[in-house]
């Protein structure tokens, strides 16, 4: 296993990065609901 980030992965966060600077907290909020009404235990 590898502990390098390939340049894909790389183009992906920093393509990525301006979106969730803009919405950020909506994307966090939703993903808590979903989470949490999926996996009440975690």
């Amino acid at each position: 296993m590898s502990n390098t980030v390939s340049q894909e992965t790389i183009n992906i966060v920093k393509s990525t990065a301006p979106i969730l600077k803009k919405h950020g907290q909506k994307i966090t909020t939703r993903m808590y609901e979903v989470m949490f009404e999926q996996y009440p235990d975690v």
